[in-house]
C-alpha cells in the first residue's frame, strides 16, 4: 500500500527531474493532476490525503 508520504516523495522526485527547485505549489499541482486523472478510488483517497498534508504543511510554514 502506498502512503501519502511516498506519494509526495514520488511527485517531488518526478518534478525534480525537470526543475532545479520544487516548491510546495509545484507538489500541490502535481497531486491535483494525479487526482484528476486517477480512476482508482483508493488511490484518489491517498492523493487527497497527501494533498491535505502538503497544504497543512505549507499553511503552517507560512504562519511561522
Amino acid at each position: 500500500m502506498t502512503t501519502e508520504q511516498q506519494v509526495i516523495a514520488a511527485v517531488h522526485a518526478e518534478l525534480a527531474r525537470s526543475k532545479a527547485h520544487v516548491s510546495d505549489k509545484d507538489v500541490v499541482l502535481g497531486l491535483i493532476n494525479r487526482l484528476e486523472s486517477e480512476r482508482d478510488v483508493a488511490k484518489q483517497d491517498i492523493y487527497r490525503q497527501a494533498l491535505e498534508h502538503v497544504l497543512q504543511r505549507a499553511t503552517a510554514t507560512s504562519e511561522s
